[in-house]
């Protein structure tokens, strides 16, 4: 029990010092993740990948680090010991970053394929609020704004040095690594447009849905008065039959869809669809 209530409060401990150093909690995150749950476990499976990605590309750039500048070593001060130990640096300490999240990124990923595989909205939106309240998603911020950081600050060194002294022979080993680390970020960005622009659709979708008609739309709406021979429908709104004299509108979604006028004109003004497909009504 010791045991258990110490490493209780150490998690603890390291979820509020990432959540400090990051800007809090993410109550708002989740409030915007939770309009689009199946989305979102896609989103996240896609940054957490990118950033496996990235420790991959980083790694075997350190394991051929000696065969491609072999060859630079005698340029003189364009690639020098000094340059060498800042640029290895900066990769040991990306690959260390991303070597520490990687199992923090492993269970999020893991985690946030349940939430793309829950069977209702509901199950889906509770594996999502226990994805981003754990820990693991804590420690990938933190360890995420951390290597982004880095990576930024050696990106700009790269390219100051790339356009004030660099030689040909250097400017071959500094670019790929550069540009390999701005197409990394590019991608998140792009993956986070494109789950902007899912959250956004959904959003518009779901207020234009909220909204009804306009009074013009309805009345443009195929009206005729209820005869004698033509009293059998029934409207659904109000649960009666069409009377002889009776304004009776039907729907453009279909022919049987027929409902009295002042039934049907209160409910479109509060909703778009018809009462009984729920389609669109387009007058």
């Amino acid at each position: 029990r010791r045991v258990s209530r110490a490493g209780r409060a150490a998690t603890e401990a390291v979820v509020g010092l990432v959540a400090a150093v990051t800007g809090g909690p993410d109550a708002e995150l989740l409030e915007l993740l939770q309009r689009q749950p199946f989305a979102s476990g896609a989103f996240a499976r896609g940054m957490n990948m990118i950033g496996m990605v990235s420790l991959v590309f980083h790694s075997y750039t350190l394991f051929t680090w000696a065969q491609v500048t072999e060859p630079l070593r005698a340029e003189g001060p364009g690639f020098g010991p000094c340059l060498e130990g800042l640029t290895l640096a900066w990769l040991r300490a990306l690959v260390v970053l991303h070597a520490v999240a990687m199992p923090c990124r492993v269970l999020v990923y893991y985690r946030s394929w349940g939430v793309t595989r829950a069977h209702t909205a509901v199950e889906a939106v509770r594996r999502l609020e226990a994805v981003v309240r754990s820990w693991e998603w804590g420690a990938c911020r933190g360890l995420g704004c951390l290597v982004d950081a880095v990576a930024v600050v050696g990106v700009v060194a790269c390219e100051v040095f790339v356009w004030t002294g660099a030689t040909a022979g250097a400017r071959e080993v500094i670019t790929p690594i550069a540009a390999t680390i701005v197409m990394s970020l590019l991608a998140r960005v792009l993956v986070a447009v494109l789950f902007h622009h899912t959250i956004e659709e959904f959003v518009v979708s779901q207020e234009t849905r909220r909204r009804g008609l306009s009074d013009d739309a309805i009345e443009r709406l195929p009206c005729k008065e209820c005869s004698s021979s033509s009293s059998s429908g029934f409207c659904c709104i109000c649960l009666s039959g069409h009377a002889p004299g009776d304004l009776i509108v039907t729907l453009p979604c279909d022919s049987r869809h027929s409902f009295h006028k002042s039934c049907v004109q209160a409910w479109l003004q509060l909703h778009p669809t018809c009462p009984l497909c729920q389609r669109t009504v387009l007058a």
